[in-house]
């Protein structure tokens, strides 16, 4: 279950919002099924964006999500 990985939530390294995205990305991988895998595409996409710049750029980091994600035409629909 997804409890499973909330003792993990707490020791995230929240000055590392790429870090703690790639986290989240995994569960929702791993945990989520379908639904899960968009999520899991948003997440990375974000995560990717933020883990090559200097500050934090939330709206880069959406933007990216969603190129990200609409690579995929399964992601489309």
């Amino acid at each position: 279950m997804i409890y499973n990985c909330l003792p993990f939530l707490y020791k995230l390294p929240l000055n590392y919002p790429a870090s703690v995205l790639y986290f989240l990305a995994f569960i929702c991988k791993e945990k989520m099924g379908a639904s899960g895998a968009l999520k899991s595409l948003l997440l990375t996409g974000a995560a990717g964006y933020l883990s090559l710049i200097n500050y934090l750029d939330w709206t880069g980091a959406l933007k990216n999500a969603l190129d990200t994600a609409m690579k995929y035409p399964s992601a489309r629909e």
